[in-house]
């Protein structure tokens, strides 16, 4: 797969799923604090990991307080994603909602 594929295809609730589990240490924490389902969030993070080529998640096999962890590229990718996801928000886009009632006029 081309590089500017591999890019197109990346998806930015991967990148939520991703900070939320970084943050708060559980796929069922992330999937409260996101509003989704934990096999979601899960899946999310397996798609991401499948993505990326190689490890980015670790999920431990024991029972902890904290069963994800992220590996040294794990690490690095948050950071992206982080800067990423923020600059998105920054852009005050409106939400489906406004568009849905032609609130906004489309660009051309």
């Amino acid at each position: 797969m081309a590089r500017n594929d591999r890019i197109a295809n990346l998806r930015t609730a991967w990148l939520q799923a991703l900070i939320s589990v970084a943050e708060t240490g559980t796929a069922s924490d992330a999937s409260r604090e996101l509003d989704v389902s934990q096999p979601t969030i899960s899946r999310d993070l397996k798609k991401l990991n499948e993505w990326a080529g190689r490890p980015i998640t670790v999920k431990y096999a024991t029972p902890t307080s904290k069963p994800f962890t992220l590996t040294d590229e794990g690490f690095e990718l948050l950071a992206i994603a982080k800067e990423f996801i923020a600059k998105l928000e920054a852009l005050d886009l409106p939400g489906e909602a406004e568009l849905e009632r032609g609130a906004v006029p489309p660009r051309c």
